[in-house]
Parts: C-alpha cells; structure tokens; sequence
C-alpha cells in the first residue's frame, strides 16, 4: 500500500497544477521570507511568516487545488477503484492518500520557506528570545505543528465535501472562509484573547487576528478549533459512508 501512495503521488507530480504549485511555493517563500526579516531575529521572522495573512491565504489556495485534482486523480482511476471491497475502504484510501500527498506537500513547502530565510536573513538568530514566559523556540514549534494540522483538516473535509458537492460550490465555500483571515481582505481590529469567551470561532482568526496573553491559553484555543473541524470531517465521513454508493463524477 506505501507503494501505492508513493505511485499515485508521483503521478500528482507530473500534473500540472503540482508544477504550479512547485512553482508558486518557490516564489512566494522567497518573497515574504525577503520581506519580513528586517529588524527581526531568524525565529522571529519565522513566526511572522507563520501568521502572514497572505502567506496562508495562497497557500491553502494551493492546498485546494492539490486536494481536487487528487479527488479527480483518484475517481478517473475506474480499475484502482474496483478493487477494494467496499465503499467505506475505498474512501479510507481516498482520505489517506490525500493525507500522505498533503504531508509530502508541507513538508516541501517548510524546505524552500527555510531555504528563502537563510539566503535573506541577516539579523540574529534570537534563540534565546522569550515571548511572555515561554522560549520563542516552542512558540516556533508550536505554530508549524498547528499550521500543519489545520492544513490536514483543510484539505480532507474539502475532500469530502468534493464528494458531495458540486466543486464550484466547494470552491465558494472556501473562497469565503479563507476571506475571513482579518487585517487582509476585511480589516478588523486586532484581538488580544484573554480568557476562553473572546476566542474566535473560525480556526483562520489564527492567523494575524488575535494573539493570547500566554501559549497555555493559545494552545487550549487551537485544540477546541481541531477538535470541531475533526467533528465536522466525521460528520461528512459518515454522510458519505450511509450511502448507497459513492458517485465519482
């Protein structure tokens, strides 16, 4: 079966939405990594990368587009489909193929944003900066894990929702939730959470909208945020698992 994952992304890679993406990650990191490293220690530019509202924006654009044409890959391949016992088992494959596809993605993505920080960065490298109480090396590590995983979560709920919806409503839904990262298409104030009530409910206020007062309280907001987007990948999992076949076209 890792063989067959490693076959099918390859075959993602010659597509030409993959190139693009090659493409577009490549420029983009080097862009904001050349832009947001002055007067900024490494980890600090880093950070900053991590919450750049455009930055995210494009990027789970991408992310998108990647998890559509794994979709379309996955349900012009009649013979592949045939081959598992049931529907249940041939979505458990859909969902972990698109699982290793996104993993392999980030991780390329993480690659040529470090490579665009160590040609532009000339500051320090701010190891030993703390924010509030916390190393801003736990913070660093904590923002790649929360932006990998709500990455994840992305993808495979609009992969299932590629699957029941039409994919110009899927594209819709997410042009609106990704229009809702404030401070770049609608301006909204900065929000300084202090307690659980001021919490945002959409997991993109993450990103440039609020900062907490300590990473206990951020950490808490970010597991209640996986949590619910968890809930609603189940909630569309089991729509798709009761019926009576999946439609793959």
């Amino acid at each position: 079966m890792k063989n067959k994952y490693y076959q099918n992304l390859n075959y993602l890679t010659t597509t030409p939405i993959f190139k693009i993406f090659v493409l577009l990650m490549i420029l983009i990191n080097l862009y904001v990594s050349s832009c947001t490293t002055f007067n900024l220690s490494y980890f600090e530019s880093l950070i900053k990368i991590l919450t750049f509202p455009f930055y995210i924006i494009v990027f789970f654009f991408l992310l998108l587009s990647l998890s559509a044409k794994s979709y379309q890959i996955f349900k012009q391949n009649y013979f592949e489909m045939i081959r598992y016992e049931n529907k249940i088992n041939c979505i458990k494959h859909l969902v972990k193929q698109l699982f290793f596809n996104i993993s392999v993605c980030f991780l390329l993505n993480l690659l040529f944003l470090l490579i665009g920080l160590n040609i532009f960065h000339t500051q320090d490298i701010g190891i030993h900066k703390i924010i509030g109480n916390t190393s801003i090396i736990v913070y660093c590590i904590f923002y790649l894990i929360r932006f990998y995983i709500f990455c994840i979560l992305f993808s495979l709920i609009n992969l299932l929702m590629l699957s029941i919806f039409n994919q110009k409503i899927v594209l819709l839904l997410s042009i609106i939730l990704l229009f809702t990262i404030p401070d770049y298409f609608i301006w909204l104030p900065s929000i300084n959470v202090d307690n659980f009530n001021e919490i945002p409910i959409l997991f993109t206020g993450f990103f440039s909208g609020i900062s907490c007062s300590n990473i206990m309280l951020e950490i808490c907001a970010t597991v209640g945020h996986i949590l619910l987007m968890i809930i609603v990948y189940y909630l569309f999992y089991y729509h798709i698992c009761k019926q009576d076949k999946i439609i793959f076209e």
